[in-house]
């Protein structure tokens, strides 16, 4: 064994054993968040998000997460059901939030391709049907318009009653509503959040079409590969970006994004390509008081957007 004369010398305990005293520190500073280069070769340089090109690009975390989610549940009506048990009200809450991102994501797809930034009416049936939410014996149809309508009623006075659609927060609103209808007044459960757990498990989740940009982020935009191929190319993709742009109007809009793909002849159904423009979106926390901000894609969800309609079309 061998002494470093860099660090002090000490005996170990009442021993004729010595050793270098090292002292490691905590580490004060924020780790970079780090991802392995898709296929990497041996030797390549890791990924390092805020160093690269997705840097301004802001993923989700809990904080954040969990600010949407308390905004959708202030803006819905939810809490009105439980002013006699709070306590109940804080377990139902706590399910929700704890599938908010599926809920989110699946809301992703069916408001892209619906009337985005929502989900229209037929097309809520639309989902209904497929999923089997709607059933004869067990939920009607008139029952299915009665919880929609219910979901639908607008107490904030920032949108109006009789806009026959679905905001985030109503599509959550709507969950719940279809778990109470569909097993509590069923008596199939007596357990509110069983009953909205057994819910999503058994008839949302199964079936439901959803968006993942996050996952899909990770796998193919946040690697050394991509992050230099769009660095490289950075000065042509801001030309493009800015091209849909003028002093009044620094985005992109849904329909401009439809456009350019149907203008490309990508093989993506124009429809679908709602459902990317909204996956391809930071998540806003406030989609209420400025409802413009669903339809300013930023510059970086702009490269978001153009990963995910790429790899549609070769995939």
């Amino acid at each position: 064994m061998f002494l470093s004369p860099r660090f002090e010398i000490v005996r170990f305990k009442q021993t004729n054993v010595y050793l270098n005293r090292i002292e490691v520190k905590p580490r004060v500073a924020a780790l970079d968040m780090v991802y392995v280069a898709k296929q990497q070769d041996e030797g390549e340089d890791v990924f390092m998000k805020d160093r690269s090109i997705f840097k301004d690009y802001k993923d989700d975390d809990i904080t954040h997460l969990r600010a949407c989610f308390d905004e959708d549940i202030w803006f819905g009506k939810i809490g009105k059901l439980f002013k006699k048990d709070p306590e109940e009200f804080d377990k139902v809450k706590d399910c929700l939030f704890h599938h908010f991102v599926d809920i989110a994501n699946i809301f992703h797809y069916y408001s892209g391709t619906s009337a985005y930034p929502v989900i229209g009416y037929n097309d809520f049936y639309s989902f209904a049907r497929h999923t089997g939410i709607f059933a004869d014996e067990v939920l009607t149809l008139a029952e299915l318009d009665l919880v929609f309508i219910s979901a639908n009623v607008v107490h904030h006075g920032f949108t109006k009653s009789e806009e026959r659609n679905l905001q985030r927060y109503e599509f959550i609103e709507i969950i719940y509503r279809c778990a109470e209808k569909y097993y509590l007044d069923n008596k199939l459960e007596t357990d509110k959040v069983v009953a909205t757990e057994r819910f999503l498990a058994e008839l949302v989740f199964p079936k439901a079409l959803r968006m993942d940009g996050f996952a899909f982020r990770k796998q193919w935009c946040y690697n050394v590969k991509t992050d230099n191929l769009l660095k490289k190319n950075d000065i042509v993709i801001k030309k493009l970006y800015l091209s849909f742009t003028h002093p009044q109007k620094k985005y992109v809009t849904v329909d401009e994004a439809k456009a350019y793909v149907r203008k490309l002849g990508l093989d993506i159904s124009e429809v679908l390509v709602g459902a990317i423009y909204s996956e391809s979106m930071q998540t806003i926390v406030d989609r209420i008081r400025d409802p413009t901000r669903v339809m300013q894609m930023q510059y970086v969800e702009f490269l978001v957007f153009l990963c995910r309609i790429t790899h549609y079309h070769y995939d």
